[in-house]
């Protein structure tokens, strides 16, 4: 194909996008009303290799073994609504990232997936629950030992859900349901559980319970991360602690420990700063993450760290000097972070693999090639070898 055809091609791709995107409104709702009736399996052929590959590798399959079964409307991994005969069929072959042919709901790529993966149990423990003091508040630095107990782990981690809006919190509630499906050993979040944008106690109250209300669902143990919408929420004076106090109450500490079979998870306040520059660790939280690192290393399990934003990126002198070199003593096999709504993997920097994940709960208009999708993600972690850092729409 000469560059003049191949030009072209993508501009029909793009307004056959553009094109299908006029609907999603209307359509949108609709779509989620899921059949939840199983599927047949599909064959595994190497899933869970990669961020996008699994669902890439099974729509190739599906289009080469059965051209003429492809259903009418395509599902759209970074929407999840049902589009029609506004985009080709073919279309997936070009842009699989974008487009990806499975079935006529969402509910069946979930069947699929519980098909091919082992689940952890079939019924979950009940959540864990932070110690809290007099106050109400759950004191920071807390060491968790989850009683989840498996040969195969699996964690499973929620985005950030925050866009001003509460339109996207019906992902968020289909997440949940997936989960209780797929059953991880924990789910974690990644922050910004709240909307914030204002200094109102009441309102921040109000967004916490609703987000509280939408995972208690979950049948097993859930961690939460403490985002900059949930803690700083609008514009913090210098000293106010607020909004801080409210997240201890409801949500939990601001950083901990969790001790699971195979895995050490370490949650971090990435907020801790003041000022117009609150995107840093202060003293009482390096030092608490120096014991919890050298526990951690003598515990002898893989260790992962996550936290909301992704200071590698936002303080990067105060992380190359404070932080970077604890996390590389230990051993960390990774940090994994929000903040930015856009899927990304960095650079992997001394032996620590760097990932930042999209939305779970957000915006309804993400771009697949800015790297911005509604997902799922999950961490295995095997008996032996690399742990694997998948993603699911």
């Amino acid at each position: 194909m000469n560059p003049s055809a191949r030009c072209t091609k993508r501009k029909n791709v793009r307004h056959s996008f553009r094109a299908v995107r006029l609907n999603l409104q209307r359509e949108l709702w609709g779509a989620f009303e899921a059949d939840l009736s199983p599927l047949r399996p599909v064959d595994p052929f190497g899933w869970i290799d990669g961020v996008f590959a699994p669902w890439e590798r099974a729509t190739s399959r599906l289009a080469a073994e059965s051209p003429g079964a492809l259903p009418p409307s395509i599902l759209d991994s970074i929407d999840g609504a049902a589009h029609h005969a506004a985009v080709n069929r073919n279309t997936h072959s070009a842009a699989p990232v974008a487009l990806l042919a499975f079935a006529s709901s969402r509910a069946a790529l979930v069947s699929i997936l519980l098909s091919l993966i082992s689940a952890a149990a079939l019924a979950g423990p009940s959540p864990p629950r932070f110690r809290h003091d007099s106050d109400g508040a759950a004191p920071n630095g807390q060491s968790v030992v989850d009683a989840a107990r498996s040969d195969f782990q699996r964690i499973a981690i929620l985005p950030d859900r925050t866009t001003g809006m509460d339109w996207g919190l019906r992902y968020l509630t289909q997440a949940v349901a997936d989960l209780n499906r797929l059953r991880p050993d924990a789910v974690f979040t990644i922050g910004d559980m709240v909307q914030g944008y204002h200094r109102d106690e009441a309102e921040w109250t109000r967004q916490a319970t609703q987000y509280l209300e939408i995972v208690s669902p979950l049948v097993m143990p859930f961690f939460p991360v403490p985002g900059n919408h949930d803690v700083i929420s609008g514009t913090r004076r210098d000293g106010d602690a607020t909004f801080a106090e409210l997240y201890r109450r409801a949500f939990g500490p601001l950083w901990y420990s969790v001790d699971l079979e195979r895995l050490t998870v370490i949650v971090l306040f990435s907020d801790d700063g003041v000022g117009v520059r609150p995107q840093l660790i202060r003293d009482e939280q390096l030092a608490w993450l120096s014991g919890a690192l050298d526990a951690a290393s003598t515990r002898g399990k893989p260790i992962v760290v996550l936290m909301h934003r992704p200071l590698w990126r936002a303080s990067v002198e105060h992380w190359n000097e404070k932080i970077r070199p604890l996390l590389e003593k230990a051993s960390v096999r990774a940090v994994i972070a929000g903040h930015f709504h856009s899927m990304q993997r960095d650079e992997t920097i001394g032996g620590i693999d760097y990932h930042i994940l999209g939305t779970c709960g957000g915006s309804i208009d993400q771009h697949p090639y800015a790297g911005q999708m509604q997902h799922l993600t999950f961490l295995d972690v095997p008996a032996e070898g690399a742990l694997r850092l998948f993603h699911m729409p």
